[in-house]
């Protein structure tokens, strides 16, 4: 019997050991974190303060995206509604693209039904996805079109591969299912009107957070049947989309940039101003919670990354 005692003991211990092994495993993680500088010079790795979980975390990589050796993978996606901004400012995004480096493949789409349908799918030949953009059919705002559906459906729909990932949504950013537009407030209750649940916004939020999607979007609006409620319930449920992904939202109050090659360099220095973090999480987690912050500068980093995300090939 003591034999079987001291068996049983050990058998316990050793499930305890394991399950605090496993507690305590981690595993290589990385985001991308873009960087608005206050003195003009980008942050050093160790100026860098990250929490994941809300436990200080050191970094063990800060490398340039663009100019850096992994690959980056550029989403552009319009909004079907805008046949006449683009028709009038296409060549601003094919200026955009043409001027990209090489390491970079970049994607075009229509958002189209909730949906994005492929224009040009992930390509380095900026030359032929630049002429591949062209003004949709147009038509006005669909009452079944959703961006948040569509870039959900696009995350889904992302390559599995080892990339610093970006999208671009050029849209107005109204959820059609939402009176106000589907910004929500801290409850979940569209801030613009006050009642309408949003129930498109954070599920798009997660799924790019788990497919380490950087979401950025341009506010436009062509639809002359949509309030002011609405387009300004749009444009913040734009914002929350960026800030919530790690991405930013270039929005001029509800009205359409009347120049996009301005707001196209604002993009494109971005992505200039963009790293890709190193670190290790928790390996038995499904999302993390990420906190960064550093001196004289503000930083845009997704609320969540799933662990083991990796923005750019591990180092040889």
């Amino acid at each position: 019997m003591k034999f079987i005692s001291k068996y049983c003991l050990v058998l316990a211990s050793a499930a305890l050991l394991l399950a605090s092994i496993s507690l305590t495993a981690q595993t290589p993680t990385q985001t991308l974190i873009s960087v608005e500088s206050k003195t003009g010079a980008a942050p050093a790795m160790a100026d860098i303060a990250i929490k994941v979980g809300g436990k200080a975390t050191p970094l063990t990589g800060w490398d340039p995206m663009l100019s850096g050796k992994g690959t980056v993978q550029i989403a552009i996606l319009i909004d079907s509604s805008l046949h006449q901004s683009m028709a009038q400012q296409a060549a601003d995004i094919q200026n955009f693209i043409t001027h990209l480096p090489p390491n970079v493949l970049v994607f075009v789409g229509y958002i189209e039904s909730s949906h994005v349908t492929t224009v040009h799918d992930f390509s380095n030949n900026h030359t032929e996805v630049a002429a591949a953009v062209k003004p949709p059919a147009g038509g006005g705002h669909a009452a079944g079109d959703n961006p948040y559906q569509a870039m959900g459906d696009m995350a889904k729909r992302w390559p599995i591969t080892p990339a610093a990932r970006i999208a671009l949504l050029l849209t107005n950013g109204v959820d059609p299912g939402v009176s106000g537009g589907g910004a929500p407030s801290a409850d979940g209750t569209d801030m613009a009107s006050g009642g309408g649940e949003s129930a498109n916004i954070h599920p798009a939020a997660d799924a790019a957070a788990k497919s380490g999607i950087a979401v950025y979007s341009i506010f436009y609006n062509e639809s002359a049947s949509l309030g002011s409620d609405a387009l300004a319930g749009g444009a913040s449920a734009l914002n929350q989309l960026a800030e919530a992904t790690g991405g930013i939202s270039y929005a001029e109050g509800t009205r359409s940039p009347v120049l996009l090659g301005p707001v196209m360099d604002r993009f494109n220095k971005a992505l200039q101003s963009t790293f890709v973090a190193s670190f290790s999480t928790p390996a038995n987690k499904k999302t993390v919670s990420l906190k960064a912050t550093a001196k004289d500068a503000k930083l845009h980093a997704a609320d969540n990354v799933l662990p083991g995300n990796l923005e750019a090939p591990p180092a040889q």
